[in-house]
């Protein structure tokens, strides 16, 4: 139980970082700092479905 919790934890943080980093992209001042915020966005969405998956399995 204690392990779930703490990835529903994770699954939350991971899941705003994303939000933040699009809405970073979204305001960004050039296509190199978008690109980045993208980058970084697209990796904590993939720790997101990664999560999701274990949860579900589990």
């Amino acid at each position: 139980m204690e392990l779930e919790m703490q990835r529903e934890t994770d699954l939350a943080y991971f899941a705003r970082r994303a939000t933040e980093e699009r809405e970073k992209a979204e305001n960004a001042k050039d296509p190199a700092g978008y690109r980045m915020h993208m980058d970084f966005a697209r990796e904590y969405e993939r720790k997101v479905q990664s999560l999701q998956s274990r949860v579900i399995d589990a």
